[in-house]
């Protein structure tokens, strides 16, 4: 059996990337707050979207999307497409190599005040 010459080097990112994600995990999963957790996982549900939606752009040129359009919209759709995939990949990567290697203390996200008044400082 014969795979894409793409199909093993996207196992390999997958389980760096996996391993990323594991790495940061164990090292805030005592020092985030249940705000940092979810501000994390939309921004990353969100840069990975960004992914998806390009690739299905992709697809769809292959598919004859172009067909009918008109010069200005392939070229605003080409861009878009462009746009989504280096936005996306660009802050997906981003996104897992900080949480890997950055500081595990700081929160993800803006700071609140707490309720009672007091003041918070990020260290």
């Amino acid at each position: 059996m014969t795979f894409a010459p793409w199909v093993p080097k996207s196992i390999v990112a997958a389980v760096i990337y996996s391993g990323f994600l594991w790495t940061g995990y164990q090292r805030r999963k005592r020092v985030w707050t249940v705000g940092s957790w979810r501000r994390f996982g939309i921004t990353l549900t969100l840069s990975s979207a960004a992914v998806a939606v390009a690739i299905r752009m992709a697809y769809g040129v292959d598919q004859g999307v172009y067909t009918g359009m008109t010069p200005f919209a392939h070229k605003a759709y080409f861009y878009t497409m462009f746009a989504l995939l280096l936005i996306g990949v660009g802050s997906t990567v981003g996104l897992i190599i900080w949480f890997a290697k950055g500081r595990a203390d700081r929160q993800f996200g803006p700071v609140s005040k707490p309720d009672d008044g007091r003041r918070l400082t990020s260290a």
